[in-house]
């Protein structure tokens, strides 16, 4: 059984689960059909699966449409597979509980192959509304068998961990894929909707699915159909033996007992993973690599920025030519001017392949498989305004966490503190795990304590050419210009090529915790649809809403955090 898609094959194999675009929003209307139909909501519970209805017929007959439903979808996508569990699963509203971090039952023998979950939200899903969270390479960690018998290991979410957890977003249709042996959770539901996702078990083709029995010091293996999983399910969890089933075979049981992992188990083994990689131990996980330079790659994913020399002094030259081009009248703007605030949307677009034009060899030379989105000519005027503080710019990638979206600010004179160049906060970029709205720039738990991010920013001197290299999620600011010139730079956007989930967020005029999600494609600053960075924009391709939610911030937090680097 195998992905044809060798990328999403390859990341799946090696990190224990991937999100992917199962294209498959035409088929949600159906499966919320079946949902409303069979579906009677238990009281009191924050969370249920309907495999444990207990109603058999009911459960198989769920099973069934549920994989008639996906069967056209899956084969586009998946080899040699089989479809062995279907249900669905609920995380109620207003929650106040996660799910542990689990493994899921062992049903083949994993040491040949191992079986898949898919799952897919009804709707838009993030972590604040139950998304699901991830230890990656945890399927590495245990070769260990999980069934009622056996238990499966239950880890709390707690904050020591949030460093390593790689969480998706999902637009509708998407999936997360992910092996029945990878650590997993799903987050709190804060927001007033029920959370409803599918979550369908797939097999190897011809694969024998198998129940494993812990009788003292031997495993027991039964073969189990899906048909039997649900009527025996009752039994089977209380770790009842498996009255009725075929055994295959008794071996001797070496097996630690599952409940004995924990949260530092889980760290350590994660940590010694990727140290085989030379990877730092909370290193955050890309799904794709667009950085040539390993040793870049690791400083920025860790840091979050580094000043690398960029432009050759010609490249340089070419881009200064520029300006007096789109603004040949420099002395109507005070303060910061951009050709994608100033001009007109057809001419941001003739600046930004001229640009691109420019710097083509240097992007090859620094990244690979690189796209880049956004390109402008950047200025500030010398009459040392303060425009600007601490902020993180608009979020554009929904997944900015697992795809990789880097800024280059790059100098075309020799500027430092005087001339007002780029100021950051090391290590920022994974301080607060939220997206930024495209109505306000900054709206977090950070806005009354600002101040306090002074003592942990640097502001690189940079020589003509140079540039910071930086993590788009970066908290940044940039000093007054009090020297005689214009503070003229090139600034622009790299991500993948595969990158695919673009979009904005219309923050709700009445409510400021709610956001309208919008899917755009990847040139998206540049097509019909975007008149004006600033706001402008025709909304057509909404995907769902969004909500965001503050939590506790205070100097200590800040301090802990951030003294590290």
């Amino acid at each position: 059984m195998r992905l044809l898609d060798s990328h999403a094959e390859s990341f799946l194999k090696e990190n224990g689960f991937c999100k992917f675009d199962l294209k498959a929003k035409s088929i949600l209307s159906q499966l919320k059909e079946i949902y409303k139909k069979h579906i009677l909501e238990p009281e009191n519970k924050q969370m249920f699966v309907t495999h444990n209805d207990g109603q058999v017929e009911k459960t198989t007959r769920i099973h069934h449409e549920i994989a008639q439903v996906f069967e056209p979808i899956l084969f586009q996508f998946w080899e040699d597979y089989e479809i062995y569990a279907a249900h669905f699963v609920v995380k109620k509203a207003k929650s106040e509980e996660s799910f542990q971090l689990h493994q899921d039952w062992s049903n083949v023998e994993e040491t040949i192959e191992r079986s898949v979950q898919i799952w897919l939200p009804l709707d838009l899903s993030y972590p604040e509304n139950g998304g699901m969270g991830f230890i990656p390479k945890s399927h590495l960690f245990f070769n260990n068998y999980r069934s009622g018998s056996y238990s499966i290991p239950r880890v709390e979410v707690e904050e020591k961990l949030y460093p390593y957890i790689s969480y998706t977003r999902l637009f509708p249709g998407e999936a997360n894929f992910f092996y029945t042996s990878t650590f997993h959770c799903s987050f709190i539901n804060s927001t007033d909707e029920d959370r409803v996702a599918v979550l369908l078990n797939i097999i190897p083709k011809n694969q024998q699915t198998l129940y494993f029995h812990k009788n003292g010091d031997e495993v027991e293996k039964y073969k189990m159909s899906t048909r039997q999983l649900y009527e025996r399910l009752h039994l089977l969890e209380k770790g009842e033996a498996p009255a009725g089933l075929d055994l295959v075979e008794k071996i001797e049981n070496v097996q630690d007992d599952n409940v004995q992992i924990d949260a530092n188990t889980l760290i350590h083994h994660l940590t010694k993973e990727n140290s085989k990689r030379g990877l730092p131990a909370d290193y955050e996980l890309k799904m794709y690599s667009v950085i040539r330079d390993e040793n870049l790659e690791k400083e920025i994913n860790h840091r979050g920025y580094k000043v690398i020399d960029f432009l050759t002094e010609k490249e340089r030259n070419e881009i200064l030519k520029l300006f007096p081009k789109f603004f040949p009248d420099r002395t109507i703007f005070k303060g910061r001017y951009s050709s994608m605030d100033h001009l007109p949307a057809e001419k941001t677009l003739e600046v930004h392949q001229e640009i691109q034009k420019i710097i083509r060899p240097r992007i090859e030379h620094f990244f690979k498989d690189a796209y880049s989105p956004i390109s402008i000519l950047y200025s500030k005027k010398p009459d040392g305004v303060l425009d600007i503080d601490w902020h993180s710019d608009p979020s554009f990638l929904l997944n900015e966490q697992l795809e990789p979206l880097y800024g280059i600010w790059c100098a075309l004179y020799d500027i430092g503190e005087k001339e007002g160049s780029l100021m950051v906060v090391p290590g920022s970029h994974r301080f607060i795990k939220r997206l930024n709205g495209t109505s306000v720039t900054w709206q977090t738990p950070l806005s009354e304590l600002l101040r306090e991010l002074d003592q942990y920013g640097i502001q690189p001197p940079l020589k003509a050419g140079q540039a910071i290299l930086y993590d788009t999620r970066i908290i940044h600011n940039s000093t007054p210009n009090h020297s005689s010139i214009d503070r003229d730079c090139t600034v622009m956007r790299i991500t993948h090529d595969r990158t695919q989930d673009f979009f904005h967020i219309l923050m709700d005029k009445e409510n400021s915790n709610k956001g309208f999600v919008h899917r755009n494609t990847s040139d998206f600053f540049f097509g019909n649809t975007a008149k004006h960075h600033q706001g402008e924009i025709e909304y057509k391709n909404l995907e769902g809403e969004m909500y965001f939610f503050d939590y506790p911030m205070t100097k200590e937090i800040i301090k802990q955090y951030f003294n590290r680097f």
